[in-house]
């Protein structure tokens, strides 16, 4: 399974998306794709990215992570075509949006990808 989330600087938010995500799936989800802007990367001018990356794989072992880099000005076309290729290589049922989080420009076009993709598992909140 992939976890799709949006970047945030604030690791505190994160962590209970990857927390709940590892929790509910338990152990199914093998790569988490963060997709960040120009500023979820970085907390008081400094790079949270390795940061995040630990904390991740304290809660999920074996993960892989990848962080894709969007722009507002081109986001509403990226997301779609990179949720595409996604749909290439996972089932819809091996994917997992996480709407919770993040830069909400993000997560209003991941859920608009999402649902016309008929992906069930988008979450607005995750609970054990």
């Amino acid at each position: 399974m992939q976890l799709i989330i949006s970047g945030n600087p604030n690791l505190g938010a994160i962590r209970n998306v990857i927390y709940l995500a590892s929790k509910h799936y338990q152990g199914k989800i093998r790569k988490v794709l963060f997709i960040d802007n120009e500023t979820s990367l970085q907390k008081d001018g400094l790079s949270v990215e390795g940061q995040r990356n630990e904390m991740v794989r304290s809660y999920i072992e074996d993960v892989t992570i990848e962080s894709i880099p969007v722009k507002r000005e081109n986001l509403h076309e990226k997301i779609p075509k990179l949720l595409s290729e996604k749909l290439q290589v996972y089932k819809r049922s091996e994917i997992v949006i996480d709407l919770t989080n993040g830069d909400k420009f993000i997560t209003s076009a991941l859920y608009a990808s999402g649902s016309l993709s008929q992906i069930d598992n988008l979450f607005f909140r995750l609970s054990c």
